[in-house]
């Protein structure tokens, strides 16, 4: 037996209905539509730039987690039909736990007051997959590094980004005025 499935036989006596909901709805709720809220909310605090910054940090994750996901292959640690939504039958790394530390990095620098609460969030997030079975714990390590790590480069360069955004919108403005 490897330290994963060690974690996950440690788990199993502490579980709860109230940690099984809890768990359940963090996940529901984290899938899409907390990902829509977060892109909305940026929206419509006109925060263009950082709306633009987010898609595409988005857009990377998601790109870089699926291809990790297809060359390791590793298969999730029980088959039910507990979750609704799953994208991949693949359990490393864990998408959830790579878009919740995603959105503390980008979160936060947004909004540095509610820092600590989105970081919070994130690791809920990504204890409550381990916790529902669906991830091992390495899984849920390694999404939260690639999260964190595509959240820091997309804010240390954030600049080239707005940069790309302001030459996209300009593009873009032309093709509508003829």
């Amino acid at each position: 037996m490897n330290i994963d499935e060690y974690i996950l036989l440690a788990i199993s006596p502490y579980k709860n209905i109230i940690l099984d909901y809890l768990s359940f709805i963090l996940n529901f709720a984290f899938s899409t539509t907390f990902l829509l809220f977060f892109f909305v909310l940026i929206y419509l605090l006109k925060k263009e730039k950082e709306f633009f910054l987010s898609l595409i940090s988005f857009i990377t994750n998601g790109v870089v987690v699926w291809v990790i996901k297809e060359i390791v292959r590793r298969p999730r640690p029980m088959r039910s039909g507990t979750v609704l939504f799953q994208l991949s039958d693949w359990s490393f790394p864990s998408g959830h736990a790579a878009s919740a530390f995603l959105i503390a990095v980008l979160a936060s620098k947004f909004w540095p007051k509610y820092g600590k609460y989105f970081y919070i969030l994130a690791i809920l997030v990504a204890f409550s997959r381990v916790y529902l079975g669906i991830h091992y714990l390495s899984d849920v390590v390694c999404g939260s590094l690639i999260g964190f790590t595509i959240g820091i480069i997309f804010i240390k360069k954030k600049e080239f980004f707005w940069r790309i955004e302001k030459k996209l919108y300009t593009f873009v403005e032309s093709l509508c005025k003829k």
